[in-house]
């Protein structure tokens, strides 16, 4: 889904979704290793445009890392790989889950509005896909490893 983002939005570089669950974070998926690195810098030092996405559940545009006033470590470890702006978008698919895309540029200038409504109703598929594999995870109805039968191979 990180690589669908970036194929999909226009400007983005990389992306990374990050996946809380039960207030800790439980997934980093990623296109680009430094893009994951980054979130996961986020989520560890509680500060920077994911992290504050994701607690105060709003779209958080960069369009200049440089000129980001929280998050010191994030901005600088950014500026170092190449990345020139994000777009941090909270996406709650439950009650128990929530989670962040991250859409990180390595091109100058900034992101367009076309871009963001790009990232937002991408969000919305990612919002049901997450809710959709969160409901599988969670399903009473899937049957024990042990209740698989005792059926032999099939001639």
């Amino acid at each position: 889904m990180a690589r669908a983002a970036v194929d999909a939005i226009g400007g983005a570089a990389a992306a990374v979704i990050c996946v809380v669950h039960e207030n800790a974070p439980a997934t980093f998926a990623g296109s680009h290793p430094a893009a994951t690195m980054l979130d996961a810098v986020q989520f560890a030092g509680g500060e920077g445009p994911s992290f504050e996405a994701l607690c105060q559940c709003r779209t958080v545009r960069v369009d200049d890392v440089r000129a980001w006033d929280g998050g010191g470590t994030w901005r600088e470890l950014a500026a170092d790989a190449g990345l020139t702006g994000v777009i941090a978008l909270p996406v709650s698919p439950d009650d128990d889950t929530a989670a962040t895309l991250s859409l990180y540029r390595r091109s100058a200038g900034g992101w367009s509005a076309g871009d963001v409504a790009d990232a937002t109703a991408f969000t919305a598929r990612l919002r049901d896909l997450i809710a959709a594999v969160s409901r599988f995870a969670t399903d009473g109805r899937r049957p024990a490893t042990g209740d698989l039968g005792t059926a032999g191979p099939r001639d």
